[in-house]
């Protein structure tokens, strides 16, 4: 069981580069019109409006990638101190507290996204709820992953498998 929710998240994995790297390709197109455009003395609002949505979808969605391969910036002086069972018991304590703030973080997304989704942004004529929707689907990425996390070093302390 465990090996195909591994399997699913490496998939997601996957697709969700795919999908970041679209939006960094157009937020770099973006930027590159925009220059070109006002070196021309014309102004293109929704350029810019495109290139920040990009950068917004790239930053939530490549943070779940980061928090994927266990990427991110973390401060690391406590764990490299406890080792075995507590450094074990350290790492699920953790995975429980992001799992938490995930939850409320999708949970909140998904409101802020409804109460914005009668907003419409000056440019491009889009719901705000496209932009903010955002949050609560880079929170359920990186929910996703933090369960295969918590999962896999629940695995380790019960000893069923080594850690990967």
């Amino acid at each position: 069981m465990y090996k195909a929710y591994t399997n699913v998240t490496n998939l997601i994995s996957k697709i969700l580069g795919f999908i970041t790297m679209i939006f960094l390709i157009l937020m770099v197109i973006a930027c590159f019109a925009q220059v070109c455009v006002r070196n021309m003395g014309l102004s293109v609002p929704w350029i810019e409006e495109v290139s920040r949505y990009s950068q917004v979808w790239i930053t939530f969605l490549g943070g779940s990638l980061a928090y994927k391969h266990s990427s991110l910036a973390a401060v690391e002086l406590l764990k490299n101190k406890l080792k075995g069972k507590a450094g074990a018991i350290l790492d699920l304590f953790i995975w429980v507290l992001c799992v938490t703030f995930f939850v409320l973080m999708v949970r909140h997304g998904f409101a802020l996204a409804s109460k914005m989704a009668m907003q419409i942004t000056p440019s491009l004529k889009i719901s705000k709820a496209y932009v903010y929707g955002a949050l609560p689907m880079g929170g359920c990425f990186m929910l996703l992953f933090s369960l295969e996390h918590l999962i896999n070093d629940i695995r380790t302390l019960t000893g069923k498998e080594d850690k990967a």
